[in-house]
């Protein structure tokens, strides 16, 4: 690559000249180089020999006057500009032709054979203009295809040649990669700005605060703020309230419900709102009922939000707030009806929850708002609203567990405490200390989720919460069971039992006698493990709490198998999945498919215990569970088997 600053620069009065006319009306440019040569029907020594024949950009070396006769031909028929034949001079394209080392001959040649032509054809009233055209290359950064530091220095090289050329503008055309256009535009800045460091100009584009001065063009007039001004300028003023108070919304796209809360507008006006900033393309319609705003767009709104009234900005991000955190409860009620509901009061009256009538409504329902619902967990803590905060991240947690999102749930919990931190209520600081415990557990961090639950088990002593005591020895049973020390676990689930019996709540009894049972089991007490399943089972199964259910076959598919009654473990094993699945419990089935797994191993089926692992592995994958994926890709190898074979 050329030295930075090693340049000439093109005329500035050029570059202005072609904006001056912009202004005043529509620029006619050229058609497509790649078309063009093709109805050439060139040979091999037309490109330089074999080895580049099909390197469109090579021929301004081997064949410039036919690069010429192509820019005559459209200045003959009048267009304004033409685009250099560079589209492809790119390093990347190039070295798949082994010439890399030419993109700046290339780019400088290509540019000053348009810029020659160019100047035949001007005049003082009709100037007549090269545009350096800058393709895409051929990998994407953002799949790890190519580094960003290459891409970037690939754009330089090419914009270092095209100006040393002549060129009047560059045009950065098809990109499909944001990456791509962010390499670019540096590469671009660079040669305005030769003096300036990379590492300045990247981080004006990482910064937010300075990301649209940092794309803005030299001439206010046609500068990226200015562009977007000309789409405001023609909105209502309600779509302009409207736009404003989107850059404030959480999530990165929002639905029509959520959008009518927060305006406070009924649903069919802020459809047409809507409707109307995507007529000037300040949102995108990206699926039905859904609208998202570009990032840059954002921030442009932002700068509009913040000439908003506070208040009227803080009403509408309560009133969706309190939209997401009713509908979620809605949908959670649904999904978990078995667990004890907690108190929404003092929610405001515009944040109405969307109806949802059934599970698969309510699996719908935060499936689509599941990014938006974590973000209106921040926005909730950021203002100071403390209950939204541990509300929704309590609305979320059966869905997070069944789905296996183990990071989410741990995120939105560790909100959750960042928010009470200095709360004086006791009881509140008791349910958020034990459900971030619980989430650490389940994320593998089982020694840092001791202290939390201790500190929770002594907090619901002090205040004398019974429910508050059984539900958190629950979850130490869980801590200490994931570090196998399983008559501390033993200890806990016992103690669980013994007040939730004293509580008469036959479902949470159940559940800790299955837990009982289980620690029972990994201390080799069969039959205490199998007396402890078997009220549980029946105790759920009495009370149709099919989790708990599933929780409890799996356990004794594990004792049988632990006592070599491995059809009978397969069976049980067999109807806990089947809970599962109906429940959309994705986390415990991947444990579940595990041990199945072990139990046709056991009964000396290989075909039947390898699908099931193969199975589990792609659940914990998706969960990002690494221990147990890995644990189950040693077994794999151990047994010589291709753990993608059976897909």
């Amino acid at each position: 690559m050329r030295t930075r600053g090693a340049r000439r620069r093109s005329g500035t009065l050029s570059r202005m000249s072609f904006l001056d006319a912009l202004r005043d009306r529509v620029l006619v440019f050229d058609g497509a180089f790649g078309t063009w040569i093709q109805d050439q029907d060139l040979g091999p020594d037309d490109f330089g020999g074999p080895d580049l024949e099909g390197c469109n950009e090579h021929v301004v070396l081997t064949r410039p006057d036919l690069i010429a006769e192509m820019h005559r031909s459209f200045f003959d028929v009048g267009v304004d500009a033409v685009e250099t034949a560079t589209f492809g001079s790119f390093p990347i394209v190039l070295a798949e032709y082994g010439i890399p080392e030419k993109t700046y001959e290339l780019n400088e040649a290509a540019a000053r054979i348009a810029k020659e032509v160019a100047s035949g054809y001007a005049t003082p009233d009709r100037p007549r203009w090269v545009i350096g055209s800058i393709g895409p290359g051929t990998k994407l950064p953002s799949l790890g295809a190519i580094s960003f530091a290459e891409l970037r220095d690939g754009y330089e090289t090419q914009v270092d040649g095209l100006l040393a050329g002549g060129a009047d503008v560059l045009l950065v055309e098809t990109v499909y990669d944001l990456l791509q256009a962010k390499a670019a535009i540096i590469a671009a800045r660079a040669a305005a700005h030769p003096a300036f460091p990379l590492r300045l100009l990247a981080a004006e584009l990482r910064d937010q605060t300075s990301r649209l001065d940092a794309l803005d063009a030299s001439e206010p007039d046609l500068s990226l703020r200015a562009t977007l001004s000309w789409s405001h300028r023609a909105l209502s003023g309600d779509a302009a309230e409207l736009f404003g108070l989107l850059a404030a919304a959480p999530g990165p796209d929002i639905g029509i419900p959520a959008a009518a809360r927060l305006a406070g507008t009924p649903r069919r006006r802020v459809g047409a709102l809507l409707r109307e900033l995507e007529a000037v393309s300040l949102v995108q319609h990206r699926a039905p009922g859904r609208y998202q705003m570009h990032d840059l767009v954002r921030l442009y709104a932002s700068e509009h939000c913040t000439e908003m009234p506070m208040e009227a900005v803080s009403a509408a991000l309560r009133r969706i707030v309190d939209f997401y955190l009713r509908t979620t409860f809605a949908a959670d009620r649904l999904l978990a009806p078995k667990t004890a509901a907690i108190d929404l009061a003092g929610l405001t009256e515009g944040g109405q929850p969307e109806p949802i009538h059934t599970e698969a409504e309510a699996w719908t329902w935060i499936d689509t708002e599941h990014s938006c619902l974590i973000a209106a967990a921040r926005t909730a803590t950021e203002h100071g609203w403390t209950h939204a905060t541990w509300q929704l991240a309590w609305t979320l947690d059966t869905y997070h567990y069944r789905r296996g999102n183990l990071l989410d749930d741990l995120a939105i919990w560790q909100n959750a405490q960042a928010a009470i931190d200095r709360s004086s209520d006791v009881e509140l600081q008791n349910l958020v200390h034990r459900h971030l415990g619980e989430a650490l557990v389940l994320a593998g961090q089982p020694t840092q989720a001791t202290q939390h639950l201790q500190h929770a088990l002594e907090l619901a002593l002090q205040t004398g919460d019974p429910y508050g005591q059984a539900h958190t020895h629950r979850a130490l049973w869980r801590a200490w069971s994931r570090q196998a020390e399983h008559r501390r676990a033993l200890e806990h689930a016992t103690q669980a039992a013994s007040l939730y019996r004293n509580l008469g709540n036959p479902v949470w009894l159940a559940e800790a006698l299955n837990q009982v049972g289980s620690s029972h089991a990994r201390l080799a007490h069969h039959e205490l493990a199998a007396s402890h399943c078997a009220e549980a089972l029946d105790l759920c199964r009495r009370h149709d709490h099919q989790e708990g259910a599933a929780r409890t076959l799996a356990t004794l598919g594990y004792t049988a198998h632990q006592t070599g009654r491995h059809d009978t473990a397969i069976q049980h094993y067999q109807e806990a999945i089947a809970y599962y699945r109906l429940l959309g419990n994705t986390y415990e089935e991947a444990e579940a498919l595990d041990h199945l797994g072990c139990a046709y191993a056991a009964h000396g089926d290989a075909r039947q215990a390898t699908a099931n692992w193969h199975a589990a592995l792609i659940r914990y994958k998706a969960q990002h569970r690494t221990v147990e994926a890995d644990r189950l890709r040693v077994r794999f190898a151990e047994l010589g088997v291709d753990p993608t074979a059976s897909q």
